[in-house]
Protein backbone atom coordinates (compact mmCIF):
# COMPACT_ATOMS: atom_id res chain seq x y z
CA UNK A 1 0.00 0.00 0.00
CA UNK A 2 1.33 3.46 -0.85
CA UNK A 3 2.43 5.68 2.03
CA UNK A 4 1.32 9.27 2.29
CA UNK A 5 3.64 12.02 3.46
CA UNK A 6 2.42 15.32 4.86
CA UNK A 7 4.63 18.38 4.55
CA UNK A 8 3.63 21.45 6.52
CA UNK A 9 5.68 24.63 6.53
CA UNK A 10 4.96 27.45 8.94
CA UNK A 11 6.79 30.73 9.30
CA UNK A 12 6.32 32.56 12.57
CA UNK A 13 7.61 35.93 13.58
CA UNK A 14 7.81 36.77 17.26
CA UNK A 15 8.50 40.21 18.67
CA UNK A 16 9.56 40.26 22.31
CA UNK A 17 9.38 43.08 24.85
CA UNK A 18 12.75 44.45 23.65
CA UNK A 19 11.29 44.94 20.16
CA UNK A 20 13.61 42.34 18.67
CA UNK A 21 12.19 39.93 16.14
CA UNK A 22 12.94 36.27 15.70
CA UNK A 23 11.79 34.37 12.66
CA UNK A 24 11.41 30.63 12.96
CA UNK A 25 10.63 28.31 10.10
CA UNK A 26 8.98 25.05 11.13
CA UNK A 27 8.95 22.12 8.73
CA UNK A 28 6.91 19.02 9.52
CA UNK A 29 7.38 15.89 7.46
CA UNK A 30 5.25 13.04 8.75
CA UNK A 31 5.81 13.07 12.50
CA UNK A 32 9.25 14.75 12.34
CA UNK A 33 9.45 18.50 12.96
CA UNK A 34 12.53 20.64 12.38
CA UNK A 35 12.97 24.30 13.24
CA UNK A 36 15.39 26.54 11.40
CA UNK A 37 16.28 30.19 11.66
CA UNK A 38 17.62 32.18 8.75
CA UNK A 39 21.22 33.43 8.80
CA UNK A 40 21.31 36.95 10.15
CA UNK A 41 24.02 39.45 9.27
CA UNK A 42 23.30 42.03 11.95
CA UNK A 43 25.96 43.18 14.44
CA UNK A 44 24.13 41.23 17.15
CA UNK A 45 24.18 38.05 15.08
CA UNK A 46 27.90 38.59 14.43
CA UNK A 47 28.49 39.13 18.15
CA UNK A 48 26.54 36.01 19.09
CA UNK A 49 28.23 33.86 16.45
CA UNK A 50 31.69 34.69 17.84
CA UNK A 51 30.64 34.34 21.48
CA UNK A 52 31.61 30.65 21.95
CA UNK A 53 35.13 31.26 20.61
CA UNK A 54 35.58 34.37 22.77
CA UNK A 55 34.40 32.43 25.82
CA UNK A 56 36.95 29.66 25.10
CA UNK A 57 39.70 32.27 24.72
CA UNK A 58 38.73 33.97 27.99
CA UNK A 59 38.72 30.61 29.79
CA UNK A 60 42.15 29.74 28.37
CA UNK A 61 43.48 33.14 29.42
CA UNK A 62 42.13 32.61 32.93
CA UNK A 63 43.77 29.16 33.12
CA UNK A 64 47.07 30.62 31.94
CA UNK A 65 46.91 33.34 34.62
CA UNK A 66 46.07 30.74 37.28
CA UNK A 67 48.99 28.54 36.20
CA UNK A 68 51.31 31.56 36.35
CA UNK A 69 50.02 32.51 39.83
CA UNK A 70 50.45 28.91 41.04
CA UNK A 71 53.99 28.85 39.68
CA UNK A 72 54.83 32.14 41.42
CA UNK A 73 53.41 30.85 44.71
CA UNK A 74 55.37 27.60 44.58
CA UNK A 75 58.52 29.48 43.57
CA UNK A 76 58.17 31.81 46.56
CA UNK A 77 57.69 28.85 48.93
CA UNK A 78 60.76 26.87 47.80
CA UNK A 79 63.31 28.82 49.91
CA UNK A 80 61.13 28.39 53.01
CA UNK A 81 60.79 24.66 52.47
CA UNK A 82 64.52 24.27 51.76
CA UNK A 83 65.41 26.19 54.94
CA UNK A 84 63.06 23.98 56.96
CA UNK A 85 64.57 20.80 55.56
CA UNK A 86 68.14 22.05 56.12
CA UNK A 87 67.36 22.79 59.81
CA UNK A 88 66.03 19.29 60.51
CA UNK A 89 69.44 17.67 61.20
CA UNK A 90 70.21 20.40 63.76
CA UNK A 91 67.15 19.61 65.89
CA UNK A 92 68.03 17.55 68.98
CA UNK A 93 66.79 14.95 69.55
CA UNK A 94 66.34 14.13 65.87
CA UNK A 95 62.63 14.00 65.07
CA UNK A 96 61.32 10.85 63.45
CA UNK A 97 58.84 13.03 61.58
CA UNK A 98 58.65 16.68 60.69
CA UNK A 99 55.74 18.81 59.65
CA UNK A 100 55.80 22.21 58.01
CA UNK A 101 52.71 24.38 57.99
CA UNK A 102 52.78 27.43 55.77
CA UNK A 103 50.49 30.27 56.84
CA UNK A 104 50.07 33.60 55.03
CA UNK A 105 51.93 36.33 56.89
CA UNK A 106 48.78 38.43 57.08
CA UNK A 107 47.12 35.65 59.13
CA UNK A 108 49.86 35.61 61.80
CA UNK A 109 49.53 38.01 64.75
CA UNK A 110 52.44 40.42 65.27
CA UNK A 111 55.15 38.94 67.51
CA UNK A 112 53.87 35.37 67.18
CA UNK A 113 56.41 32.59 66.68
CA UNK A 114 56.77 28.87 67.25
Amino acid sequence: SPQASINITNNTTNVNSNNTATITKTNTVGSHTTMTSPKLTSPLAEHLSTLPQRMREAKQSQLTRQEYNDFQLVTSMIPLIEAFLLRLPDIQPHPSRAELTLVPLSAVPLGWEL
